[in-house]
């Protein structure tokens, strides 16, 4: 295992994810592909947690790669295989302990996705991760678990219980060796929790631009940043953008420009 999980403050996300320690309750999902750095966050969201707050935080892992220090929380760490034989029956089992926070490995199927959103519901903060590559794509993963004769009742406990998405990717560095962290946040507002329980996805992109100001951003608000202190190349934007226009040069010497 390694000998420290990293500070929260050192990983390069935005200032969305200390935010997300201080949540009482809800649920809250960090997504990228394999190798995206998603276990790391959320270890260093758990190491944060457990300095900021007193409480019971309960981790069920596939396998335990970190070990964590207790600080001001105590932790209990549960290894799937080990200590219980599945995800939805860890989650059951974290239930019936009554946890402030319980952090999951990832959320792989129907029942493990509807326990968490109960826990979530019941007052409790469930954190987890999903393979997926952006906010949008996540929703529609969740929605896709269900029959759709349960798509309008999960979709209204999703707006209800869901605070925030965080998606990542790792992409080479342009100004050295090593790889930068890109990501794309929505967090939450009446707007995109109306649009959630509506089942219109495609408004969400939408939504979250006009709502930067509450900690939303897209995956091209990051790039664009990124290519504008140089730490990724204009070619590796455009490769990883939702909207490749925006990243032609005219493109982004105009916006600069306006910027200034």
């Amino acid at each position: 295992m390694p000998a420290e999980i990293p500070e929260l403050s050192t990983l390069g996300h935005y200032p969305i994810l200390e935010e997300i320690c201080h949540l009482q309750r809800g649920l809250v999902l960090i997504t990228g592909v394999t190798g995206s750095g998603k276990t790391t966050t959320l270890a260093s969201l758990v190491r944060r947690i457990s300095e900021i707050r007193s409480g019971t935080i309960i981790t069920l892992e596939d396998p335990i790669e970190f070990s964590f220090q207790h600080n001001s929380s105590l932790i209990k760490q549960r290894e799937i295989g080990r200590d219980t034989k599945s995800f939805s029956l860890g989650l059951r089992q974290c239930m019936r302990q009554d946890p402030d926070v319980i952090v999951v490995g990832e959320l792989r199927d129907r029942e493990s996705m509807q326990i968490a959103m109960t826990a979530a519901e019941t007052g409790h903060l469930v954190i987890s991760t999903l393979h997926t590559i952006d906010a949008p794509k996540s929703v529609e993963r969740i929605m896709d678990l269900f029959p759709s004769d349960q798509q309008v009742q999960i979709a209204s406990q999703l707006s209800n219980v869901l605070e925030a998405i965080i998606c990542q990717r790792l992409l080479p560095r342009a100004d050295t060796d090593g790889r930068v962290l890109a990501t794309e946040a929505l967090r939450v507002n009446s707007g995109i929790q109306s649009s959630l329980r509506k089942r219109k996805i495609e408004q969400v992109v939408g939504l979250m631009e006009i709502a930067r100001q509450e900690g939303c951003h897209t995956i091209d608000d990051c790039l664009e940043t990124l290519v504008a202190h140089n730490y990724i190349t204009q070619q590796d934007a455009i490769q990883n953008c939702r909207d490749p226009h925006r990243f032609t040069s005219e493109s982004l010497a105009s916006r600069q420009a306006v910027k200034k």
